[in-house]
């Protein structure tokens, strides 16, 4: 395999010359100047970064996919507390009304379940605003998507 100019690499990757050389510069992208001063990068690292940037778009990908699969499994969880809130507020508002002993122990009962609720509700923002960095983040949302579906039951 041969060489091409720096000006080829840009056109071949889909990028302006500066950010290749920018890219050389750095060391992401090896290349060496030839006799008359200008880079040339071998054929072979185009090919190595291009299977490189394809790998990290897919994983990318994945991360995304895993984010939004578990912000979906949270989301579930939120409307299933509403419903949950909605019942315990009309027992203890039954309860109350009705001088019901039990009016304290329904209503600490609403105070945990507006509790879960903040916790979801917080765990989608902080989920919505992390970026994921790895396998073993994506991984561990998925146990927390499973956690949270299991909760259901």
């Amino acid at each position: 395999m041969g060489k091409v100019s720096r000006k080829r690499a840009s056109e071949i990757l889909g990028l302006s010359q500066l950010t290749v050389l920018r890219m050389i510069q750095d060391g992401r992208l090896k290349a060496e100047k030839n006799d008359s001063g200008y880079w040339e990068v071998e054929e072979s690292e185009l090919e190595q970064f291009v299977e490189s940037w394809s790998s990290k778009t897919e994983q990318a990908s994945l991360h995304f996919e895993g984010k939004q699969r578990v912000v979906k499994a949270v989301e579930k969880k939120i409307e299933s507390q509403k419903l949950r809130l909605k019942a315990l507020l009309n027992n203890a508002s039954i309860a109350l009304r009705d001088n019901s002993k039990h009016a304290d122990s329904q209503l600490q009962e609403v105070k945990e379940a507006i509790q879960q609720y903040e916790v979801l509700k917080s765990t989608i923002a902080i989920i919505e605003s992390t970026e994921l960095q790895s396998d073993y983040e994506v991984t561990e949302l998925v146990h927390i998507e499973h956690h949270t579906e299991g909760d259901e039951n």
